[in-house]
């Protein structure tokens, strides 16, 4: 394709844009016009010829190989804190009384015991307060499940840490003990 080719096609779309009542254009329009043109033009005869490097549907050059690992390491890290953080958020303790394994299991065996003998609105409700206890005890159990996040959190949270800029009092606020913080290698700032 030529550059003339190319002005004539861009010239038919561009003049049927911007056409003005009667066909005149003032004189500083059409200077801005043709300027326009010649560089469109430009542009798909610099395309079309293979002289421009390939983009994405916005415009932007493809990422390179290492810039998709590091993106893809970051996100992994990532998803390793905000699992290890959850997972912190909900063996923080609630209100009320403490209840241990063996008084949650004592509670749904007295549940099963009255179902039996329950009318169908009291079965209802039971049901539902046996699915609470019996997730309620599976948060006491899952505490080993807490060890291995809390073991992949030390694994990347120094990295992560200086990637983000995140202070020691930061992850402190969050919640993570200093213990971990330390095997983790983020230090406390000293004061100067």
């Amino acid at each position: 394709m030529t550059i003339e080719t190319a002005l004539g096609k861009q010239s038919r779309h561009l003049l049927h844009d911007v056409a003005m009542p009667r066909g005149k254009m003032p004189g500083i329009t059409i200077h801005i016009f043709l300027q326009l043109l010649r560089i469109l033009a430009m542009q798909q005869y610099i395309y079309h010829n293979g002289l421009m490097t390939k983009t994405d549907k916005t415009g932007r050059s493809p990422l390179s190989a290492n810039h998709k690992d590091a993106l893809a390491k970051g996100r992994t890290q990532g998803s390793i804190i905000r699992r290890y953080l959850d997972a912190l958020e909900q063996q923080r303790p609630r209100r009320g009384r403490r209840r241990s394994p063996e008084s949650i299991q004592r509670r749904i065996d007295a549940i099963q015991l009255r179902m039996s003998r329950a009318n169908s609105l009291e079965k209802v409700h039971l049901r539902q307060e046996l699915l609470d206890r019996q997730a309620e005890l599976n948060k006491l159990e899952s505490t080993d499940r807490l060890s291995t996040l809390e073991a992949d959190f030390i694994k990347v949270a120094k990295e992560y840490s200086e990637r983000k800029s995140i202070s020691y009092s930061t992850w402190r606020a969050s919640g993570i003990s200093p213990s971990v913080l330390e095997r983790a290698g983020i230090e406390r700032k000293k004061k100067q």
